[in-house]
C-alpha cells in the first residue's frame, strides 16, 4: 500500500511540474523547459513512455557531447600546426 501511495505522489507531483512547465512557457516568471524537463524526470521512475523519452535524451546528450569534444580536439590540432614549424 505504501508503495502505491508513493507511485500516486510521484506521478501527480511529475504531472503537476510538467503543467507548470507548460504554462510557463507563456509566463516570463516561471521557467518552463526547466520544470517540463524535472516533470518528465519524476514521470520517468513509473511511466514506461517518460522513461523512453529521459534514456533518448540522455543517448542524445552523450552523442552530442562526443561530438562536441571531437571538434574541439580538431580545433586544438588545427592551432598546433603541422610538426617542425
Amino acid at each position: 500500500m505504501v508503495k502505491f501511495t508513493l507511485r500516486v505522489l510521484r506521478v501527480a507531483a511529475g504531472g503537476l511540474l510538467v503543467v507548470l512547465g507548460v504554462i510557463g512557457c507563456f509566463l516570463p516568471i516561471i521557467q518552463g523547459v526547466l520544470l517540463i524537463a524535472l516533470g518528465l524526470l519524476v514521470l520517468s521512475y513509473d511511466i514506461p513512455a517518460a522513461r523512453r523519452l529521459r534514456d533518448w535524451a540522455q543517448r542524445r546528450i552523450q552523442e552530442e557531447r562526443a561530438k562536441l569534444a571531437a571538434r574541439r580536439a580538431a580545433r586544438r590540432a588545427a592551432r598546433k600546426g603541422p610538426p617542425g614549424t
